[in-house]
């Protein structure tokens, strides 16, 4: 099956996946604007500049956010598995 139509059907965890990859992606490309401008996305070409140690601190708790908030989703998704198993 195609990527595109499994994620569809699967609709709970290739979904959720692809949102936190697009979150990180989002988070990296505006702090890091010379990639979306190398890809060809024009919407990052006039953000280009010269990064500042605040603007690096700033990525930094952004990626950090969106990665505790995968750690959470993950968690509670094993509790979920193991109540599930421990029952059976």
């Amino acid at each position: 099956m195609p990527p595109r139509l499994r994620t569809r059907s699967a609709g709970g965890l290739d979904c959720r996946q692809q949102q936190y990859t697009n979150q990180l992606l989002a988070v990296e490309m505006k702090h890091t604007p010379e990639l979306g401008s190398n890809e060809g996305l024009s919407q990052f070409d006039t953000d280009v500049s010269q990064p500042t140690l605040a603007d690096e601190d700033q990525e930094r708790r952004e990626t950090e956010s969106v990665v505790a908030t995968f750690k959470s989703a993950v968690g509670s998704r094993s509790k979920k598995k193991w109540r599930r198993t421990s029952r059976s």
